[in-house]
């Protein structure tokens, strides 16, 4: 069950000039959820990450979308989608100047479905304009009343929601009160394709899944491919593998947000398990200080309090100006210790000459398969470090087999492979990979799927290529900058030597940053 919760952030002005944001207005899924009471304050950091000492009042501000992401004790993550606006004060006044406002929806369904909820808050904000609603905006903070028009809305919308899965349409009844919402979204708004106008409903289509797993759908790879060059993003792909500390810069929140998220997507089928912080309020900077991998996305404004004792393990991404540091080729890099370097920088540079926005959709099957095949060919060989622990066996009275790649929390620490020579692949890798866990499901003993690609086969000297090619959305970009050598997917797993040389690689690395933590 989808349970989607709605808050709106705003200044609140004390004695001497003073300021704070509070919650004004908010509406509870359920009684046992979130306390707004409480986490007031966190919430809010979130809604104004520079504070609320820096917002500043405008005439005039183009609504803006972003994200932030919460995590709770137990590691479960609640996706946070906002929208900045300036709505018409209640009150008033002879300045025509007003600070703006935060609409938030607090949904505890891992699905970062950004321009979904974006076209859903577009539509709240609208209702929010018209003169009944607006005697909301002044109240002080309450909770919004089961039965009220909005929190119906957003009922029927989370029962929606349930029922769908990704790539399926979904229909939102608009309440009577708000007949006027079509008009107002169609002309001012631009979204009247969602407008059902015979049935006076908003119709959504949830975000399909491109092959990289359904938490993923919804988010655009290109808003990451579009701000950082091919080289810098071997640099980001070798951070992210040896669990660096990883922060991203831009002026823009939008921008920023969507940028780690579609950084966490390109690791499938691993999932991200340190700090993931897509949106870092500077109430929470000491996490920058943290000796443990993270990934945080900072407004520009904040670059200042990276730490500056010790900043040669942070990898800094600029996605406003296209620049990294490390520098690339510098001794710092972790791109040149990346198997089949030259082959995933071609197809990078392939892949981004056919992007044309940096919000578009599209090209999430293209990329999405390039970095699925280049992280078959690394660990598609992982059975080659599979080996039965006969003792262990024996004393559980079943089977049981131990891993050695050192990727999940149920692996071995030693590999032994036919030839009898011990490799301490396992217990390098385990010290810097520990926490990015594969699906279970992808690495069942009856087969390898990786986003729709089948499992890598032994290509014998009398088969054809296009009996062994599995059909790939990327086979004609694989063939004209030939960053795939062979016969395409078949025998991409890699060989032994690959994943040694990957463990020698990660074991010689610059270090992650200190001890590990979930």
């Amino acid at each position: 069950m989808v349970l989607l919760h709605f808050f709106i952030a705003r200044l609140k002005f004390e004695g001497r000039g003073a300021r704070s944001a509070e919650v004004c207005l908010y509406y509870k899924a359920a009684k046992e959820d979130i306390d707004f009471s409480t986490n007031e304050k966190h919430l809010t950091s979130f809604c104004f990450p520079l504070g609320p000492e820096t917002v500043q009042p405008k005439e005039y501000q183009a609504s803006e979308n972003f994200t932030f992401t919460l995590t709770n004790s137990v590691g479960d993550r609640y996706n946070g989608f906002c929208r900045q606006v300036l709505l018409p004060s209640p009150r008033r006044t002879d300045s025509k100047k007003r600070f703006p406002q935060v609409l938030c929806i607090l949904s505890e369904h891992y699905h970062p479905w950004c321009l979904l909820f974006s076209q859903i808050l577009s539509a709240i904000e609208a209702m929010l304009r018209s003169r009944t609603d607006a005697v909301l905006l002044d109240s002080h903070p309450k909770q919004l009343p089961p039965i009220s028009t909005l929190a119906r809305f957003l009922k029927d919308l989370a029962t929606n929601l349930s029922q769908k899965g990704p790539g399926q349409s979904i229909s939102v009844r608009l309440p009577d009160s708000w007949s006027s919402l079509a008009a107002i979204l169609a002309e001012e708004y631009l979204f009247g394709e969602y407008i059902n106008r015979s049935r006076n409903s908003l119709e959504l289509q949830i975000p399909e899944d491109c092959g990289n797993g359904s938490w993923n759908s919804g988010v655009s790879l290109a808003r990451l491919l579009w701000h950082v060059s091919s080289e810098s993003m071997l640099t980001l792909i070798a951070a992210m593998l040896l669990e660096r500390r990883i922060v991203f810069v831009s002026q823009s929140r939008d921008t920023v947000t969507s940028a780690v998220l579609a950084a966490q997507a390109l690791l499938y089928p691993f999932r991200w398990h340190h700090i993931f912080v897509p949106l870092l309020p500077s109430s929470l900077s000491d996490y920058l200080s943290a000796p443990m991998p993270f990934m945080a996305g900072l407004v520009a404004g904040m670059l200042y309090l990276l730490p500056r004792d010790d900043p040669s393990e942070i990898v800094v991404l600029d996605l406003d100006l296209k620049t990294c540091v490390p520098a690339q080729g510098s001794p710092r890099d972790d791109a040149k210790h990346l198997p089949y370097h030259d082959e995933l920088l071609a197809a990078m540079d392939a892949v981004q000459r056919t992007i044309r926005s940096p919000t578009e959709y599209d090209a999430n099957h293209a990329i999405t398969g390039i970095f699925q095949e280049y992280i078959l060919r690394i660990f598609g060989s992982y059975r080659r470090f599979v080996y039965r622990d006969v003792a262990q066996a024996n004393a559980n009275s079943h089977n049981s087999m131990m891993m050695g790649v050192g990727v999940g929390s149920n692996l071995s620490h030693s590999v032994g492979n036919n030839n009898g020579n011990t490799k301490n692949f396992s217990n390098v890798m385990s010290k810097h990979t520990s926490s990015l866990s594969v699906d279970s499901l992808l690495l069942t003993e009856s087969h390898l799927l990786l986003g729709g690609f089948q499992r890598p086969t032994t290509k014998t000297a009398s088969s054809s290529p296009s009996s062994t090619q599995p059909s790939s959305p990327l086979l004609s970009i694989r063939n004209a900058t030939e960053v795939v050598g062979g016969g395409g997917l078949t025998g991409i797993g890699g060989s032994a030597n690959d994943c040694n040389a990957l463990g020698n690689t990660i074991g010689s690395g610059n270090g992650g940053g200190g001890e590990r933590g979930g």
